[in-house]
């Protein structure tokens, strides 16, 4: 899914919100778009370690569980800081008329609630003798 996100952004508009074609906003434009791509090597270290964690999963093996909550962490970082980001600039704010803002948001959500559900998760994996 991370890959598959940012084929999407880097070859599309589909996820970036509208005020990335709009001359007036060409401040907030660079902002965003430098930020948002600063993510793919942060994107690649949580999808790398997720791939390591399913990996010893399937195996069975008891790594399986740091290999989770490196992603897990990597992911909750990845969240907030993008949360933190649409939050200051008042972007959350045009989700009703910008799909690519209410696309975002999902994700931010989704990303959140899954390092956190992931972190349960392996972390109760850690305590199993």
């Amino acid at each position: 899914l991370i890959a598959l996100y940012w084929l999407i952004y880097f070859a599309t508009d589909l996820a970036k919100p509208d005020f990335v074609r709009d001359p007036a906003a060409a401040s907030l434009t660079a902002v965003y778009l430098g930020f948002e791509d600063a993510f793919p090597l942060a994107d690649g270290f949580v999808a790398l370690t997720a791939l390591a964690a399913a990996r010893a999963l399937w195996r069975g093996e008891p790594r399986a569980a740091v290999f989770g909550l490196l992603s897990a962490g990597g992911l909750a970082f990845l969240a907030l800081i993008d949360f933190s980001f649409n939050v200051e600039h008042g972007l959350y704010g045009r989700m009703a008329e910008d799909p690519g803002m209410a696309l975002e948001a999902a994700l931010n959500a989704g990303c959140a609630g899954f390092a956190g559900w992931s972190a349960w998760r392996f972390g109760r994996a850690l305590r199993r003798p």
